[in-house]
C-alpha cells in the first residue's frame, strides 16, 4: 500500500538574506519500506531522527529531494492532478495534538464535514456520513454541537480520527496519537484503532516515542537514527532481540511494565543525538556506540537481512545473511 524507494529530504541552511550556504540538513537520506495493505508499521526513533519529514513527504506535504513514495501503485511525485486528488482522499492523519487541529470556533459537526465540503460531498450526505463517524468512534451524536472547548483530550482526539475516517481512506498516518493523553484514555484510543483498523481494512503508519504502543499495536517496526532507517522487522522480534545498539538503547531505555523483570540492570545509551548538519563520515550512531570501529568511522553500513524480513543496517552483522 505504501512503498518508499531511496527517498531523501534535504533543506538548505540560509546564510544570509539572499544568499543559501552550500550547508544541508539531511533530514531523510535514502530511506526505502514497505507497508503491506491491512498492516500496522511503527515507525520510531529520538526526536530529530526525521520521523515527522518522512510521513511529511508520504502526505505530500513536502517535496522530496530524491527518490519515489508509491500510495496504491501511484508515485505521488509524478501524479497528475486527478490521481493526487484521489490520493488526498485515499489517505488521512491523525495529528499528536487535536486540540490545535480544531477550530475553537467550529462545532464538532463542522469541523468532521470540512474534509468532505472541500471534496465535494453535498452537506447532506456530509452531515449523513458525519453522524455516522460519531457511530463508529463510540461518541454520541449530540457531541456533534460542541465546541472543542467544551471537550477533554481524549474526546478530541476521538473527533480527530471520526474526520479522518469520513472520506473513507484506505491509509491512516498517524503522528504521536496518544502522547498527550492519560494512560487509561491512551489504551482506549489504541482499542478503537485497531478495531477500526480490522473493521474497514485499514493500513496504519504510527510515529510515536512510546516503545510499549509498538509493541502492542504494530505488526512491524521501523528504526529511525538522523534520516536513516537503521532497523526494520517484525515487533515482537525487533523488541525482543534488538540487533542494532541503538535499538537495543532504545528498548533499554523504555519503561518496564512486566513486574518480574523489574529491578533487572539496563544499560542505557551514552551521549546525545547528533546533528543533522555535521553528519559522521560513516555509520550515523558511530559517536555514540561502544561496538564500533574504525570501520564503523569511515564507511557506511550495509543492510544486512538478519531473519525472517528482519534487515538492520550495523557491520556486526555483515556475512550473516539469510
Amino acid at each position: 500500500m505504501i512503498e518508499v524507494i531511496g527517498l531523501k529530504k534535504y533543506f538548505s541552511l540560509q546564510s544570509g538574506f539572499f544568499e543559501r550556504s552550500a550547508q544541508k540538513i539531511r533530514a531523510i537520506d535514502g530511506v526505502s519500506l514497505t507497508v503491506k495493505r491491512g498492516e500496522i508499521v511503527g515507525l520510531v526513533g529520538e526526536s530529530g531522527s526525521g520521523k515527522t519529514t518522512l510521513a511529511r513527504v508520504i502526505l505530500k506535504l513536502t517535496a522530496p529531494t530524491e527518490g519515489a513514495v508509491k500510495i496504491d501503485g501511484v508515485d505521488i511525485t509524478k501524479a497528475t492532478a486527478e490521481q493526487e486528488a484521489r490520493m488526498r482522499a485515499e489517505i488521512s492523519v491523525v495529528f499528536q495534538d487535536p486540540a490545535s487541529n480544531l477550530n475553537p470556533r467550529q462545532t464538532v459537526e463542522s469541523s468532521i464535514m470540512r474534509p468532505m465540503v472541500i471534496h465535494g460531498v453535498k452537506r447532506a450526505e456530509a452531515k449523513a456520513r458525519a453522524r455516522e463517524a460519531m457511530s463508529l468512534i463510540k461518541m454520541d451524536e449530540r457531541y456533534l454541537n460542541s465546541y472543542p472547548h467544551q471537550l477533554s483530550g481524549g474526546q478530541l482526539q476521538r473527533i480527530a480520527i471520526a474526520r479522518a475516517l469520513v472520506l473513507r481512506p484506505k491509509v491512516m498516518i498517524l503522528d504521536e496519537p496518544t502522547s498527550a493523553l492519560d494512560i487509561s484514555v491512551q489504551a482506549q484510543v489504541l482499542n478503537l484503532l485497531l478495531d477500526l483498523q480490522e473493521s474497514m481494512g485499514l493500513t496504519y503508519l504510527i510515529i510515536t516515542h512510546d516503545l510499549n504502543v509498538i509493541r502492542y499495536f504494530s505488526d512491524r517496526v521501523a528504526v529511525m537514527y538522523l534520516g536513516k532507517l537503521i532497523e526494520y522487522g517484525l515487533s515482537e522480534e525487533v523488541a525482543q532481540s534488538p540487533l542494532h545498539p541503538y535499538t537495543q538503547g532504545l528498548m533499554a531505555a523504555s519503561p518496564i511494565l512486566d513486574p518480574a523483570q523489574r529491578g533487572k540492570a539496563k544499560h542505557l545509551m551514552a551521549g546525545e543525538t547528533g546533528s543533522l548538519i555535521d553528519l559522521p563520515r560513516g555509520c550515523r550512531f558511530y559517536p555514540r556506540c561502544e561496538k564500533s570501529d574504525a570501520r564503523c568511522e569511515n564507511s557506511e553500513p550495509p543492510d544486512v537481512t538478519v531473519g525472517r524480513g528482519h534487515i538492520v543496517s550495523c557491520f556486526l552483522y555483515e556475512g550473516q545473511s539469510c
